[in-house]
């Protein structure tokens, strides 16, 4: 497996502040599986808008949303919908969900975490894409 974990920067552009003692602000790339899949990664941070996140996965007979932490969608065509009931407080659904799981994993029992090769791979990855590649 490659350091980036089995994707290639076909491009990646990162923001930093003025400040040179302060960290990105934005990063836009583009990636490429092994296989030749495509996949984009649009982020940002410091602005005064509310905090956002959302990883949708796009194919070709229906594309899911994952938003604010837990908001499950579907789109087979037209607008996402929801495929579950939509929690008060997202963030804390999430944030529970992840403690679950590393109470199984500190218990050696079948979880969803990524294991250390998974998350090293990501942590290669978003690296490699800081040093930005036109």
């Amino acid at each position: 497996m490659s350091p980036e974990g089995g994707y290639i920067i076909r491009a990646a552009k990162p923001a930093y502040p003025i400040d040179s003692e302060r960290c990105e602000t934005h990063m836009q790339a583009r990636l490429e599986t092994v296989d030749g899949k495509p996949g984009t990664v649009m982020a940002s941070v410091g602005s005064a808008e509310a905090d956002r996140q959302e990883v949708a996965v796009e194919g070709s007979r229906a594309s899911y949303r994952i938003g604010d932490f837990s908001k499950l969608s579907l789109s087979t065509a037209g607008a996402f919908g929801p495929l579950a009931h939509v929690p008060a407080d997202t963030q804390a659904v999430g944030l529970n969900a992840q403690l679950d799981a590393l109470e199984l994993c500190l218990k050696c029992m079948p979880h969803p975490l990524a294991i250390l090769r998974e998350a090293l791979c990501v942590q290669w990855l978003i690296e490699a894409m800081l040093v930005g590649k036109a």
